[in-house]
């Protein structure tokens, strides 16, 4: 009897610790597969390329950076981008995150015709920059990033590259550099990119 009793608890044991394996090398089997980013640089929506200029109003330059994202997950499970900004370093110093532009609206007038008025939004669903990639799925967006400062701060405010940073489905920070870009808040513009580029995750 006691030794029935004794197979017996080995065999659920046994069924216990092979449910808990197979649970846990399917969900390892869901990771296989990456998280890959594509970008690149496109045009505002009035057709301006991006970059600086002066915003003759408030007397204070802006850098712009309109871009494209594909975001391409090739795992069975879902991933998450949450909090995808822009961030300016000088070298290895961090100089300041951009903003993250929800919606820019063009008004075109003309003398006998009523204002055209025409809005352009950004990011994902209500102007949020966290997305959810959906498994063995492409996602496209459009994005705009944006800083302005006073003149009398921009010495504060010179970098000489950008990087891409985001938190994880596990909450962790990644950052990935962008490209290299003479920020000395003098005229120059971003040019418009054909091709998509893959940045790489910064490592020190």
């Amino acid at each position: 009897m006691e030794k029935d009793i004794t197979l017996l608890l080995i065999g659920a044991g046994i069924s216990i610790v092979s449910s808990f394996l197979t649970l846990y090398i399917n969900r390892l089997l869901d990771r296989i597969g990456k998280l890959r980013i594509f970008y690149k640089i496109v045009c505002l929506p009035g057709g301006e390329e991006g970059g600086f200029y002066v915003d003759n109003d408030a007397d204070m330059p802006t850098f712009t950076v309109p871009i494209s994202f594909e975001f391409q997950n090739t795992s069975n499970s879902p991933r998450i981008i949450r909090n995808l900004n822009i961030y300016l370093y000088n070298d290895n110093v961090f100089v300041s995150k951009m903003v993250q532009a929800e919606q820019v609206i063009n008004t075109k007038t003309s003398r006998n015709n009523p204002p055209i008025i025409k809005e352009y939004n950004f990011g994902a669903d209500h102007g949020m920059y966290s997305f959810l990639v959906s498994p063995h799925s492409i996602s496209a967006y459009n994005c705009l990033f944006t800083l302005s400062i006073p003149y009398s701060k921009i010495n504060e405010y010179t970098f000489n590259h950008l990087r891409l940073t985001y938190n994880n489905e596990k909450d962790h920070k990644k950052e990935l550099f962008l490209f290299n870009f003479n920020g000395n808040w003098k005229d120059a513009l971003l040019p418009y990119e054909f091709d998509w580029s893959s940045p790489k995750y910064w490592r020190e």
